[in-house]
């Protein structure tokens, strides 16, 4: 026993025959074992310093911030809102007013129907392109009543008078548009634009003749429309939509004399109109 020494290491240390060998840190459960967080870990830990109880220490301690450093941005990137669709449908409803219907029988002389408050409603599907724009397919229908009729030769009114044959005018329009939005750091985004295409007009009703009543019809024309409002999201995929629109129809031959002749006319209405649209 005399000649035994009892040495215990203060330290324990890695061996100097292997320098270079990085400090191996094992799994352990709760702690991070990916590359970014164990650079962390052994950048704090040392390549010198050996597993003493201030090396544990500290390997402990740089584990603990580094998995907490790893949850956080985990969480961060979760909570990330998914981006909105690039393509949308919506639905909408209007009032139209201060809408006119002129017919034209000659260069010199035209009938006006002076229209009474009506309705619209509506559906668009599109995509958005640009990131600021977007394109749509719109179809759209509008009825309203007759208020007043007036003669007007030369620019000069001949007569006007409230409409007592119970005129009732229906347009149905299949246009394309494009809207540019307005990017604002809030929900709100206003937009503007316009488009083009078809629409078919018909002019409901009678008139009196020599031979009895005559049914006034329409046809298919070419028609457009300005406009601009804004739309709210109030959620991540949908969005309340409020905006006006300036409807018009060009020489739609809105109505027909007794054997069938046509005449040039237009339709134009101001439209105040609300609306959902959900994007995909």
């Amino acid at each position: 026993m005399n000649g035994f020494r009892k040495k215990l290491p203060g330290r324990l240390r890695r061996p100097s025959s292997s320098p270079s060998h990085p400090v191996r840190i094992p799994p352990i459960w709760g702690l991070p074992t990916n590359p970014e967080s164990l650079k962390i870990v052994q950048s704090s830990v040392g390549q010198e310093d050996g597993l003493s109880a201030k090396g544990i220490r500290t390997l402990l301690f740089a584990a603990v911030a580094a998995s907490s450093m790893s949850i956080a941005a985990s969480a961060g990137e979760g909570d990330q809102p998914s981006s909105p669709g690039k393509y949308y449908a919506s639905i909408f409803v209007g009032s139209s007013f201060s809408s006119k219907l002129r017919n034209d029988w000659n260069s010199n002389f035209y009938e006006q129907y002076d229209l009474s408050t009506g309705w619209s409603a509506g559906a668009s599907v599109g995509m958005r392109v640009l990131g600021w724009a977007r394109v749509e397919a719109e179809l759209s229908h509008q009825e309203f009543g007759t208020d007043r009729v007036s003669d007007v030769a030369g620019g000069v009114v001949l007569s006007s008078a409230r409409d007592t044959n119970g005129h009732h005018v229906a347009a149905t329009y299949l246009l394309g548009n494009v809207w540019a939005d307005i990017p604002t750091p809030y929900s709100i985004t206003p937009y503007f634009g316009g488009g083009a295409g078809a629409a078919w007009a018909n002019l409901n009703g009678t008139w009196p003749t020599p031979g009895g009543e005559t049914k006034v019809n329409g046809n298919v024309a070419f028609a457009w429309q300005l406009g601009g409002g804004f739309q709210y999201d109030f959620a991540p995929r949908w969005g309340f939509d409020a905006g006006y629109r300036f409807k018009r129809i060009e020489n739609a031959g809105l109505a027909s004399a007794p054997g069938g002749q046509r005449f040039d006319g237009a339709l134009q209405s101001h439209t105040i109109q609300i609306g959902i649209a959900r994007r995909f």
